[in-house]
């Protein structure tokens, strides 16, 4: 299966409406493979080439992985991803572009939160400390956490693809 991650993202809230509004770099299999954005008003996302591409072979390029895609997936397979509450009946080019933005979004969120707060799941819910003044008393609530007989997992304590994973989970 080819990995599909963005790299120099520029998101936009305040624009996106219907989609998100954002222009990302798209590397498949960790080399770059062209650009993508989207104005936000709704409709797909539009593809363009990386400086010397052709966008012809560009549309090619994707068309192919499409049709892998579909190949190792089989035709009736249905995708449910961790970071998108939907789930598509394949797998396609523009669908992993937008689960590697959903991704970045959601990891974005997350690193913003766990820098200066404490968050942790009990009881299947996701709890957060407000945010700590200093990283003293960021330590001391995570320490207090960390004892309490109902804590399952603290986030801040785990391996971040495993943070995100579970955060993901809980939040969408």
């Amino acid at each position: 299966m080819i990995k599909i991650t963005l790299k120099n993202v520029k998101h936009s809230e305040f624009a996106s409406h219907e989609t998100n509004c954002f222009q990302a770099t798209v590397y498949v299999d960790g080399k770059p493979f062209c650009g993508a954005e989207n104005s936000g008003q709704g409709g797909g996302d539009n593809y363009f080439p990386l400086k010397g591409g052709k966008h012809n072979e560009l549309s090619k390029r994707i068309a192919e992985i499409d049709l892998n895609l579909l190949k190792e997936l089989g035709e009736h397979d249905t995708i449910v991803s961790p970071f998108n509450s939907f789930s598509s009946p394949k797998k396609t080019f523009e669908y992993m572009v937008g689960d590697a933005l959903t991704e970045w979004l959601v990891s974005k969120d997350l690193k913003k939160l766990l820098a200066k707060r404490v968050v942790w799941v009990a009881d299947g819910k996701l709890l957060q400390t407000q945010a700590a003044k200093s990283t003293a008393i960021k330590d001391r609530w995570m320490n207090e956490i960390i004892n309490e007989k109902t804590t399952d997992e603290v986030l801040n304590m785990l391996p971040f693809d495993k943070a995100i994973s579970v955060y993901a989970e809980l939040t969408q």
